[in-house]
């Protein structure tokens, strides 16, 4: 995967930050995202996922490593990402939550329909063997 700038400057609201950077796997997209998934920062990331279908990258992994803290809201936006994903014959799949992250999709059983990964190499390989359970 090679890396690139950047897509968006990071949101910044108080405390608050998003930083998007998209690499490739192949046909994959990888959106890396860093910082805070919340109401104030998922329409750029929505926003980025849009982009690629529209380019026509069907298949997205987003790695959530670097997030500190997701939302019900940023929940409701990934899975609006996924919804889109599917409706073109693709997918979405998350990748590598933190523990604070991954506590928060299993409080509200996040992870059902949206694949929810161990790592990003997993979820490039749909290792279901290294899927997180809702």
């Amino acid at each position: 995967m090679g890396g690139t700038a950047p897509s968006e400057p990071p949101h910044r609201g108080g405390r608050r930050s998003l930083r998007l950077e998209l690499r490739r796997a192949g046909p994959v997209g990888v959106v890396v995202a860093s910082g805070v998934l919340d109401i104030h920062t998922i329409a750029l990331l929505e926003r980025e996922v849009l982009e690629l279908l529209s380019a026509g990258t069907v298949q997205i992994v987003v790695d959530l490593a670097g997030i500190r803290i997701c939302d019900a809201a940023a929940m409701g936006g990934l899975l609006r990402a996924y919804r889109a994903a599917t409706a073109l014959g693709g997918s979405l799949r998350l990748a590598g939550p933190g523990p604070l992250v991954a506590e928060s999709f299993s409080i509200v059983g996040f992870g059902g329909d949206v694949p929810v990964y161990r790592g990003v190499t997993a979820a490039l390989e749909r290792d279901e063997s290294r899927r997180l359970k809702p």
